[in-house]
Parts: structure tokens; sequence; C-alpha cells
């Protein structure tokens, strides 16, 4: 696992070899900024930050970016859209941005639009995780930009073990977890976004301040 002062990252991999397969990939975006409760805090920047990195990655990548959706809304796309979206194998990458609890350290639930003040409304990590693996994709980004999203680190197990009881026909399996903040902290609306956008569009050699952190360099 890798940390910088503003992201936690872990990744797994299986087999030799590098490189990603071609076509197009697919690309699962979640923004949440509004809630019909009121004790859930309003996200300016959740879903433009969705919208802006998919057009970003609209070149290579097939998908559709979900606007406040409801959990059952979240629920059916992952299983009736992105399920099986990648027969052949290829590369899909999920951004969901917005609210999160973590009830423990090893747990996450992100929160649609409609969800409940408590530990268990909102989609489990693990939930997640789960629908997206069984899109054939046999290299997966997961990048979670709510707070205590370092809850979500764990589901690389999660989808290794997944992979491993079925695993894509393919000499390259990858997963990878980008999370905005640690398992205990919470993170800041539109920071992660902005880190993001610049390493698509000025690489990661550009050293650029947010928010008084400094993105990571090589």
């Amino acid at each position: 696992m890798y940390r910088s002062a503003d992201l936690l990252v872990t990744s797994w991999s299986a087999r030799t070899g590098c490189g990603v397969p071609g076509g197009r990939g697919r690309f699962v975006g979640i923004g949440v900024g509004s809630y019909t409760n009121e004790r859930h805090r309003a996200l300016p920047r959740a879903v433009p930050d969705v919208e802006q990195f998919g057009a970003l990655l609209d070149a290579q990548f097939d998908g559709a970016v979900l606007r406040d959706p409801t959990e059952s809304a979240v629920r059916t796309h992952l299983q009736e859209v992105v399920k099986g979206s990648l027969p052949d194998r290829g590369s899909l990458v999920l951004l969901w941005s917005g609210h999160g609890v973590g009830p423990r350290a090893d747990e996450l639930q992100l929160l649609g639009t409609d969800s409940d003040v408590d530990d268990v409304s909102g989609l489990s990590i693990r939930e997640v995780v789960g629908n997206v693996v069984r899109s054939g994709a046999d290299q997966v980004l997961l990048i979670v930009d709510t707070c205590f999203s370092g809850g979500a680190l764990p589901a690389t197990q999660v989808a290794a073990g997944l992979m491993d009881a079925k695993p894509p026909d393919s000499d390259h399996l990858w997963v990878g977890v980008l999370a905005a903040c640690s398992a205990i902290d919470t993170a800041v609306d539109g920071r992660l976004g902005t880190l993001l956008r610049g390493l698509l569009t000025d690489g990661p050699t550009t050293r650029t301040c947010v928010g008084g952190g400094r993105r990571t360099t090589s």
C-alpha cells in the first residue's frame, strides 16, 4: 500500500506480464451531491467531478455517469449494465464521489441520494466490487472519493478472491483502489477531483498544490 498526504492506494495483481488489453474499456461514474435526508450535507463538486473525469476518459472508455442516483438505481445499473459488460476482457474504471460511512475501519458504505443516516444504509463496498469484478474486466481501478474511503482498500482482497474463483482468460489480472483519505478521516469535497484532472491533463510530473497537500510526483 502506498500513502501520500491526500491519497491511499493499494493494488493486487496475478500472473506475469505487462500491458493493457486492446479495445475500449468501461467507465462507471457515480456522483451523489444532494440527499433527501437533510443530515447529509450537500456536496457541490461530487457530480461535476465525476462528469469531468469521465469526459477525459471518453476517447477510450464507454459508460455513463449516474447523477444523484438512489440506492436502487445504483444496484440496477451495476447488475444490469455493468455486470457482464466486458465479456472479452478489458479495463474498467469506477469513480464514486459522495458521502460514505465507515462503521468499522475495514468496512465502507457508499450512500445514494435516498440513503438514511445509519451504519447499514447505502451500498457496501463489497457489493459494488462484486458486480464490478463480474463485468469480465481483467484490469479494474476503483476510485473512491468519500469520507472514510480508506475502508475500501480491503476490496482488493474481495476482488482477488472472486477472480481466483473464476478468472478472466487473461495473462494480466490487476485490481487497484484509490481512496481520497484513510478509513478514519474525512475527505474534502472537490480535492480528489482536482488531483485526478491534473493527473490526466498535465501528467504525473507536474507539481500542484491543492488544499495544503501536494500531488505526488515521480
